[in-house]
C-alpha cells in the first residue's frame, strides 16, 4: 500500500516556505510603497497647493494701437490645401463648392476684403515704429499680439485708439480695477465689493484665498501707477494705459498644463467691436516654469499656436457700409438675405479655406495648442486635427522626471469641442510627418471654409527624443500594483 504524503497547509504549519518571500521583505516592500506614495503626495502638494514664496512682480509693458486695415480673408485667392480656384465652377472639391458662396465678389457681394479694426503692436510709447510680427506668431492673422506674463507679474498696456469708434481692451481672468476693466459701467458699480484693509488700492477680500496670495496681490498693486484716467471707453485719437495684475487664479490651475490662455477684446460695444476685429490672446505661464525672465514660453514646450474659430458676422461690424462702398455694393443690399448670409465668414484666425499661414512644426516636438471660440449660438465648434492626436489637461511632471503622478487624468483626442468664449489648451507630440488638415467638424462650417492645414516636417538637428522612447508611465498604477502584491503575498 502506497503511503500518502501529508497535505500541508500553504498558509503556515509544517508547509515548506520555498518560493515565498520573507515576512520582513514583504513589510519592507509595503513600507517603501507607502513611503513613496506619501513622498510624491507631499511634493505634489508643495508644488501645486502650498503658498508660493514672495515674488517680486515684473512689469510686462506693451504698446498696442487699434488701427484700421483692409483685411483679406482669402489672400491666396484659392483653396490653400487643394489649390482650386473658386471662380472655376467647372471643377472643384466639395469644400470649394460650399465656400464659393462666401468668397466670390459680385455686384451684390463684398467677397473677401473687408474694412477692419485690429490690435497692432508697436515698439515705442509714441507709436511711431510698428513692431514686426515674429515668424512664430504669423499664424495669429487677424488676432492681436499675444500678451505674455508669468503668474505674479503686472501687465502694462499703453493703448492708442486710431479707429473711428470708441474702443477699449478688456482682459479675461486678470485682476483689474474699475478704470482698467475696459467696460463702460455706472460710476462706482464695481467699487461696492468688500475691500481688504491696509491699502492695496481696493483689493477684493474674496480674491485672497491665503495670506501668501494676498501678499502677492498687494505687491502687484503697489507697482501700479495711479492717476491714469478711465479706460472703459477710449475715444478715437485718445490713449489709456491699462494695468492688470496676474494673480495665481489667472494662471494655470492645479490640474492644468504649464500655461493658460485668456482672450482680450474691446468691450465698449462688445458685439460690434469684436465683429470689427478687436480680439487677441493673453498667455499666462505658471510661476517658475518660464524659459527665462524674458522668454515666457514654458520650458516644457517647443512651439505654441493660438487658434480662434469663429463665424465672423460682418453684418454686425462698425464698418459694414464702408466695406460695401469699397466693393461697389449698393446700399439697398443691406436688407437682402443672401447678401447678409454671404457676410458670415467661417474663419480660423481671420482666414478661410486653408489660407492660414505659419502652422509648421518638427516631428516629436512638444507643441501646445490654445484653441478658443468667439461669437454667438452658431459658434459651436469641433476643432479636429488630421494625422495626430492631442492631450487635454496634460502637463509635464513637476519633479523633473517623466514619471507623472497625474497621468491617469489625461484625455487623448483628435477633436476639441468649443462654445463661445471657451478656451481649451491641448498638447501634441507630432509623429506623423506631412501636411494635415485642421478644421471645424461642424458640417456647415467646414463647407463654408473653416479649415486650415499644418505641416509636420522631419527634424534635422537638435531633435527631441522619439515619442515613447522615454519612460512615460503612470506612477499611481505602479504603486498600487506593488502595494497589492505585497498584501497578497
Amino acid at each position: 500500500m502506497l503511503a500518502t504524503a501529508p497535505v500541508r497547509d500553504s498558509s503556515g504549519g509544517s508547509g515548506s516556505k520555498k518560493g515565498r518571500l520573507p515576512r520582513a521583505m514583504l513589510w519592507g516592500a509595503a513600507g517603501a510603497t507607502l513611503l513613496t506614495v506619501a513622498l510624491f503626495g507631499a511634493l505634489t502638494i508643495a508644488r501645486y497647493a502650498a503658498p508660493m514664496q514672495p515674488y517680486v512682480p515684473v512689469v510686462r509693458s506693451y504698446f498696442i494701437a487699434a488701427e484700421e486695415v483692409l483685411w483679406d480673408y482669402l489672400p491666396l485667392g484659392v483653396d490653400g490645401l487643394t489649390g482650386i480656384a473658386f471662380n472655376n465652377t467647372a471643377a472643384g472639391s466639395e469644400l470649394a463648392d460650399g465656400a464659393r458662396f462666401y468668397v466670390l465678389s459680385a455686384p451684390n457681394r463684398i467677397g473677401t476684403k473687408y474694412k477692419k479694426c485690429v490690435y497692432q503692436e508697436y515698439s515705442d510709447a509714441e507709436f511711431l515704429s510698428k513692431k514686426p510680427r515674429a515668424l512664430e506668431w504669423q499664424h495669429l492673422g487677424l488676432l492681436g499680439p499675444a500678451l505674455r506674463a508669468e503668474v505674479g507679474d503686472v501687465l502694462k498696456v499703453a493703448f492708442l485708439n486710431r479707429c473711428s469708434f470708441p474702443a477699449s481692451i478688456h482682459p479675461h481672468a486678470l485682476f483689474y480695477l474699475e478704470a482698467d476693466e475696459g467696460v463702460p459701467m455706472p460710476t462706482g458699480a464695481a467699487g461696492s465689493m468688500p475691500m481688504a484693509s491696509g491699502g492695496g488700492g481696493g483689493m477684493p477680500m474674496a480674491d485672497s484665498s491665503s495670506s501668501s496670495a494676498a501678499d502677492d496681490v498687494e505687491a502687484m498693486l503697489a507697482a501700479l501707477d495711479p492717476g491714469r484716467g478711465d479706460g472703459s471707453s477710449v475715444a478715437p485719437g485718445s490713449r489709456h494705459v491699462y494695468e492688470w495684475l496676474v494673480p495665481q487664479r489667472a494662471g494655470p490651475g492645479p490640474e492644468d498644463s504649464s500655461s493658460a490662455m485668456w482672450p482680450y477684446h474691446s468691450h465698449v460695444d462688445e458685439v460690434a467691436d469684436v465683429s470689427s476685429g478687436l480680439l487677441g490672446p493673453i498667455i499666462v505661464t505658471r510661476r517658475g516654469l518660464a524659459t527665462s525672465k524674458l522668454d515666457l514660453k514654458p520650458r516644457d514646450v517647443d512651439r505654441e499656436f493660438v487658434l480662434s474659430l469663429s463665424v465672423v458676422d460682418e453684418n454686425l461690424s462698425h464698418y459694414l457700409e464702408d466695406s460695401m462702398a469699397q466693393s461697389g455694393v449698393a446700399p439697398g443690399m443691406l436688407s437682402d438675405a443672401d447678401f447678409q448670409a454671404s457676410n458670415l465668414k467661417h474663419a480660423i484666425n481671420g482666414y478661410l479655406c486653408s489660407n492660414l499661414p505659419g502652422l509648421e512644426m518638427a516631428a516629436n516636438e512638444s507643441v501646445r495648442w490654445h484653441v478658443f471660440a468667439f461669437g454667438d449660438e452658431v459658434d459651436l465648434h469641433g476643432a479636429h486635427w488630421h494625422g495626430q492626436t492631442v492631450v487635454l489637461r496634460g502637463r509635464r511632471c513637476a519633479f523633473g522626471s517623466s514619471l507623472s503622478f497625474y497621468s491617469f487624468i489625461l484625455l487623448r483626442t483628435d477633436d476639441i469641442d468649443l462654445i463661445p468664449a471657451s478656451v481649451k489648451t491641448a498638447d501634441m507630440t507630432p509623429d506623423n510627418t506631412g501636411r494635415w488638415m485642421l478644421h471645424c467638424h461642424s458640417s456647415r462650417h467646414i463647407k463654408a471654409g473653416m479649415a486650415a492645414y499644418y505641416d509636420v516636417v522631419p527634424c534635422l538637428q537638435g531633435c527631441p527624443a522619439v515619442a515613447g522612447s522615454a519612460l512615460r508611465i503612470s506612477l499611481a498604477p505602479v504603486l498600487l500594483l506593488l502595494l497589492g502584491a505585497a498584501i497578497l503575498a
